[in-house]
């Protein structure tokens, strides 16, 4: 998974949980950060210690994007689609459009589970 998407998806969820504006911020803040980094720069920044020493990447970004560069789907992620997507199964909305391939939660209508 692209870290930068990662990190923007990450802040999509926090945003649609309301969760505290300076969270959001920060991961909005980190993607900008390694957005014009080469994905080979960017893994060894992160081997080498100069990725977590980077004004504006904390340790939960941190550890995002060093799970997005080793091909996953980051847990903080995993669990924000999870906790995102069954609020939305209970509006009948739709997911994010970019987990599409890992998230089973479409919904196109009103759906068993909605309260």
């Amino acid at each position: 998974m692209d870290a930068v998407d990662a990190l923007n998806e990450i802040a999509f969820w926090l945003e649609r949980e309301l969760a505290p504006t300076f969270k959001i911020q920060a991961f909005r803040k980190a993607a900008g950060i390694i957005a014009g980094v080469d994905a080979e720069e960017l893994a060894a920044r992160a081997r080498d210690g100069r990725l977590k020493r980077t004004k504006g990447i904390g340790d939960r970004t941190f550890q995002v994007i060093r799970e997005a560069l080793d091909g996953e789907v980051p847990a903080y992620l995993s669990g924000l689609r999870s906790r995102g997507t069954s609020l939305w199964r209970r509006e009948g909305r739709s997911c994010w459009p970019r987990c599409a391939a890992t998230c089973t939660a479409t919904v196109t209508g009103p759906t068993a589970d909605r309260r």
